[in-house]
């Protein structure tokens, strides 16, 4: 999972990047072997959230995607399943009394079958 500058999605934010309430988060999700020309496997974000804590069992949460649908308004998806990457946009928001926010994305793989593999990665900015 990568922040970019814009929503080009072509140039990379730093991993620890401090941004402000009127900006709009550009997150990427990838394939980390994935060739162009390989179209038969397709990332999908099934859930996103995030959290104040390093924890995806937090109990404090805002959902930004659920389903493979975006939950909230400040929340906008550009490619979600249809390559091997998935792409959305997010206003910035925060969690009252803390300091950090935390992004734990469900994701699945599906292949021609549509094989499902899931994982939990995450970002922190």
């Amino acid at each position: 999972m990568v922040l970019y500058q814009d929503g080009t999605f072509t140039d990379p934010l730093p991993s620890k990047v401090t941004v402000n309430t009127n900006e709009v988060l550009n997150v990427g999700v990838f394939l980390m072997d994935a060739k162009e020309e390989d179209d038969f496997r397709k990332l999908k974000i099934n859930n996103c959230w995030a959290s104040p804590t390093n924890s995806s069992l937090d109990p404090i949460q805002f959902d930004l995607i659920q389903n493979g649908c975006a939950e909230s308004e400040i929340v906008k998806i550009m490619e979600n399943g249809e390559s091997s990457q998935a792409r959305f946009t997010s206003e910035v928001f925060g969690f009252a009394g803390f300091e950090n926010v935390f992004l734990f994305c469900d994701i699945s793989v599906c292949f021609q079958d549509c094989t499902k593999v899931d994982s939990i990665i995450f970002f922190r900015f």
